[in-house]
């Protein structure tokens, strides 16, 4: 096959894996999106963490805004040594090799639905000599298969939006951590658009479509006020929602622009990814459209305890 058919191959491949992407289920699109565009993966995550970063000024690598936000999150569940961390939708697991480094808990165990992520991820434990500490595991975020109080750490690293509903997380995290352990959270949650200083519910705009909020099932579309509320319904106390949209949203978006104007870029995926890339993050209809209504959040909260 020569060179100019593959590509012409390829393309009929790509579309047919975002036809069937826009077709599913909100809840079952992030497990397909990650399998079904695994071969574009390092050209569009720039290493193996999959998420959108924590950008401080000066920052221009998306690789060290993922990091800064891995570590954000770590301090948020307040990872230490000798801890038990069971760490949720874990994507790649990058977090996971960076805390084992950084914060040296005694063992992190990973679960995720992908099991291209768990296999990845296993290959890496392995590979490094670290499997005793790092164990990834195939299963649900919503029905944890692990025992009452197993863990000091339960974290989710922007993955929580897809969990069918988030709230069964919530519950099943509860179950599985020790008294006084910790539950912390990066999670993508729609944005309050009520003026400052205003009165009445949250003011949220209508879901859409696009890769973010498209993703997200309906009941977990709730603003801070709510998601703050819900933690405290299953049972934790300590609970603290914070905003870190101004240093997610807006500085990935506009790294992304200036991504796309490389040539490189271009050439190192598929024509009809790229094409799909561009007109997310340029048009209304797509990211560069949901993003103003969509919030970031780092999210931490306690069960009562020791």
């Amino acid at each position: 096959m020569s060179v100019k058919q593959k590509s012409a191959f390829q393309d009929l491949v790509d579309f047919a894996k975002w036809h069937v992407w826009t077709r599913v289920r909100p809840s079952s699109r992030a497990r397909l999106a990650y399998e079904l565009f695994a071969d574009d993966h390092e050209a569009t995550t720039e290493g193996a963490y999959i998420n959108l970063g924590y950008w401080k000024p000066g920052c221009a690598s998306l690789e060290e805004a993922n990091q800064e936000l891995a570590d954000q999150l770590a301090e948020a569940a307040g990872i230490s040594e000798g801890d038990e961390v069971l760490d949720v939708g874990f994507g790649l697991g990058a977090q996971d090799f960076r805390w084992l480094e950084t914060r040296k808990p005694a063992r992190i165990v990973g679960i995720d639905l992908t099991p291209s992520h768990v296999r990845i991820a296993s290959e890496r434990a392995e590979s490094e000599n670290v499997q005793d500490r790092l164990q990834f595991k195939e299963g649900s975020a919503t029905d944890l298969p692990f025992g009452a109080e197993t863990f000091d750490r339960v974290t989710s690293l922007e993955s929580a939006l897809h969990y069918e509903p988030r709230t069964d997380f919530f519950k099943g995290a509860f179950e599985v951590l020790k008294p006084g352990g910790v539950l912390a959270i990066g999670d993508i949650i729609p944005l309050d658009l009520r003026e400052p200083g205003s009165d009445g519910p949250p003011k949220l705009a209508p879901q859409r479509s696009g890769s973010l909020s498209g993703g997200m099932p309906v009941e977990n579309w709730v603003p801070r006020e709510t998601y703050a509320k819900q933690l405290s319904e299953a049972g934790f106390v300590d609970v603290e929602v914070k905003s870190v949209r101004d240093n997610v949203m807006d500085p990935w978006l506009d790294y992304w622009l200036r991504k796309l104007q490389d040539d490189s870029f271009r050439k190192s995926v598929s024509r009809l990814f790229y094409s799909q890339v561009k007109r997310s993050l340029t048009s209304d209809s797509g990211m560069k459209g949901e993003l103003p209504a969509l919030d970031f959040v780092i999210a931490s909260a306690r069960k009562p305890g020791a």
